[in-house]
């Protein structure tokens, strides 16, 4: 998009230039997410096993690497959205070979579940206090294109969608065959899950936050002053695409999973399923044994209320 708008801008546009700086964004992006993420999660750790790990400094730390990691790939010219991605993937792999409190992760990800709820939320406010003058903006455009009708607009909304969609499927398609290939390997053969799997999984990663940022962040002017061309046609397509993939969800998913029938699992699966159901069954009767005992301990009357809430 960062091209598209410097074409915008600009009035020129060089491809080979674009991909050179494409590549060069990109690489750069990656690259500072990775290292600004790896130093700091091994410096995390090497604090925690010296000094022991401290629960509100491991969440707070996890919030402002991507932030760190943004500022900086922006500071130097490249993608600090891909930094930010790539310091969220580093995370994970390095926190599970380093290992983190079973506490920590609880409190981590409902932080993180919160965060992204609000950020959620806040998008989708900014689009619906900008739709209806947004989409007399679009209807606009579409005339001066030359149709007279505004249903064009649905059609264009309709054609994109499936787009995204079709391209989601292949994409899904070629993950699940890859995984299949990798178990294959490892000595346990997957069979090839039906299509309805594979569509289901399609609907099921419908997104839309990520998106509207993107398109809301388009410039309102050029640089001589006047409107930013067809922005809000961009803004209206971007937001019909998304109401489309989630209505498409909510009617075919339902129908999807009822008819999927899922092979059994390998036999390490299997038992790894059934110990922890039987870790999970032995700790609810534990805290239904406790529940009534634990308040009459004198100074422990808070611990019945906790062990209810968990």
């Amino acid at each position: 998009m960062r091209f598209a708008v410097a074409a915008a801008l600009t009035g020129t546009f060089s491809l080979v230039e674009a991909v050179d700086s494409f590549v060069g964004v990109s690489a750069g992006g990656l690259a500072i997410g990775f290292v600004v993420t790896a130093a700091v999660v091994q410096a995390k750790s090497w604090m925690s096993r010296r000094y022991g790990e401290d629960v509100g400094v491991q969440i707070l730390v996890s919030l402002l690497i991507p932030f760190g990691a943004y500022l900086l790939a922006d500071r130097a010219g490249c993608s600090g959205i891909l930094a930010a991605v790539a310091a969220g993937v580093t995370m994970g792999h390095v926190e599970q070979r380093e290992g983190v409190l079973a506490e920590t992760r609880a409190r981590r990800t409902a932080v993180w579940d919160t965060i992204h709820f609000g950020a959620s939320g806040i998008v989708f406010i900014l689009l619906g206090e900008q739709l209806p003058r947004i989409a007399g903006g679009a209807a606009d455009v579409v005339r001066e294109a030359g149709h007279g009708e505004v249903d064009w607009l649905l059609f264009y909304v309709a054609a994109i969608a499936l787009g995204v969609l079709a391209v989601r499927f292949v994409w899904v398609w070629i993950l699940v065959r890859l995984a299949r290939r990798r178990m294959a390997q490892r000595g346990t053969p997957l069979r090839m899950p039906d299509w309805r799997l594979v569509a289901a999984l399609t609907l099921a990663g419908v997104r839309g936050t990520v998106t509207l940022a993107g398109v809301l962040s388009l410039p309102l002017m050029l640089s001589d002053g006047s409107a930013f061309p067809a922005r809000d046609l961009a803004v209206f397509l971007a937001a019909g695409v998304i109401i489309m993939s989630l209505l498409v969800a909510t009617v075919l998913l339902p129908n999807l999973l009822g008819r999927l029938h899922f092979s059994p699992e390998p036999g390490e699966e299997a038992d790894e399923g059934s110990a922890r159901r039987a870790v999970g069954d032995s700790a609810l009767a534990t805290i239904a044994r406790t529940r009534g005992t634990v308040a009459d301990v004198p100074g422990e009357a808070d611990l019945g209320t906790e062990a209810r809430q968990a």
